[in-house]
């Protein structure tokens, strides 16, 4: 659930959307993600990136509630990728720009780092 922990959008969060477009969300922050951290991609065609010891994966999740989930794995085996676990999920009507997001985004992560 996202900060304000809504499943649904409201009239209102509806006219914050209004705007903001996901993909350009996206490639902005996959982009300074691939910057900022190692990564990997599976066979299947997945993106992960090295977080310490661990691994996480970020995935954009669509309508009612269009955003960002990060999915965390204690470890970077295939096993251990299957088994990711959820953390925040980031809906666009809780960011004013996808800066703003990014910077929570890593807030996370550097959070969630094993050595």
């Amino acid at each position: 659930m996202g900060k304000r922990g809504y499943t649904v959008m409201t009239q209102k969060e509806e006219s914050l959307f209004q705007g903001k477009d996901i993909d350009a969300w996206a490639v902005y922050i996959m982009s300074r993600l691939y910057a900022r951290f190692k990564y990997f991609v599976l066979a299947n065609g997945e993106c992960w990136f090295e977080n310490g010891n661990d691994a996480f994966h970020v995935c954009v999740f669509e309508a009612p509630l269009y955003g960002f989930i990060i999915e965390y794995a204690e470890g970077r085996t295939e096993d251990k990728l299957g088994m990711a676990e959820d953390g925040d999920q980031y809906p666009l009507f809780d960011y004013d720009t996808p800066e703003e997001m990014l910077q929570a985004m890593c807030e996370e992560i550097e959070g969630n780092k094993s050595n």
